[in-house]
């Protein structure tokens, strides 16, 4: 949901690149009808989203890594210690899974990202 809710949002801006991944995700598996659900409320389509682990490469690639949660960012960090200055938590706030939760978690969950990829976005300009 992030990745899509920041493609949105910087959709003017060319060049800036979102790329969504897990340290701890399967490859291949798609977004749940939940999380499908709640970006369509948002006119996003994730119906095509493939999860995919995070790798060297995307983390070599990437100018900054935001995680949903401290354990997160600690997980990542200690997959690829080198890249520990540019893995922060998105938020001030753990932004927690709603897997396994209703759809109004999902929705919930949507809008706290999306408050949190405003505020960064706003640091960033």
């Amino acid at each position: 949901m992030a990745e899509a809710i920041a493609q949105k949002l910087l959709a003017d801006r060319p060049g800036i690149e979102f790329v969504s991944a897990g340290v701890f995700a399967a490859e291949g598996a798609p977004a749940s009808p939940e999380a499908v659900t709640a970006m369509a409320d948002h006119g996003l389509d994730l119906t095509s989203h493939k999860s995919r682990p995070l790798t060297a490469e995307m983390v070599d690639q990437a100018d900054e890594i935001f995680t949903m949660t401290g354990s997160h960012r600690a997980a990542v960090v200690e997959a690829f210690p080198a890249a520990a200055n540019k893995v922060r938590r998105l938020d001030a706030v753990d932004i927690a899974d709603p897997i396994g939760g209703p759809l109004t978690e999902y929705q919930s969950t949507a809008e706290q990202i999306e408050r949190a990829l405003r505020k960064r976005f706003t640091e960033e300009s």
